[in-house]
């Protein structure tokens, strides 16, 4: 399994998360015995596959962009301008959980038995938090100018869970 987080705190923040893709059975068996016949059929070739992939995929994604949170204070008769810049924060996260590929060559005579069991779990928690907001300005009998830019955030999650996939020729 394979997952990797990578956060980087620009004007957009961005977080990628996750793929859990999981073992791969291939068994190609040409069994054609001569002792496969009505006379001799306990000798006949058997193939017994079984195949178990369990993923279990937990994101915890924090995504926080801001230019708020500014205090001035302004003395008598004293000019304060506050301009702030647009904050954006973006989180993307997606999940790919494959189960197990078994592909089987049956034997011309004798039995195939495949058991192939797939469990995906995933959990996604994030959060995404923008703000140019929450700015503090004390004025004493001066003028005071406070400007805010625009805030956006917003989340994608995507996720697939696929089964097992068994084939047998």
């Amino acid at each position: 399994m394979k997952k990797t987080i990578k956060i980087a705190a620009i004007a957009a923040v961005f977080a990628l998360t996750a793929t859990a893709s999981f073992a791969s059975v291939r068994i190609n068996r040409d069994h054609r015995s001569s002792c496969c016949d009505d006379r001799h059929e306990t000798c006949c070739p058997s193939v017994n596959i079984d195949a178990n992939t369990d993923a279990s995929v937990r994101n915890n994604v924090s995504t926080n962009a801001g230019s708020g949170s500014n205090f001035v204070s302004a003395g008598y008769f004293s000019s304060v301008d506050v301009d702030t810049g647009a904050t954006t924060a973006s989180s993307v996260v997606g999940n790919d959980v494959e189960g197990t590929y078994v592909d089987v060559t049956a034997p011309v005579k004798g039995s195939v038995d495949v058991d192939a069991d797939s469990n995906g779990r995933v959990s996604n928690n994030v959060r995404t938090n923008a703000n140019s907001g929450r700015n503090v300005v004390v004025s004493h009998a001066g003028r005071v100018d406070v400007d805010t830019g625009n805030s956006s955030s917003g989340a994608n999650v995507q996720t697939k869970v696929v089964g097992s996939t068994v084939t047998v020729r």
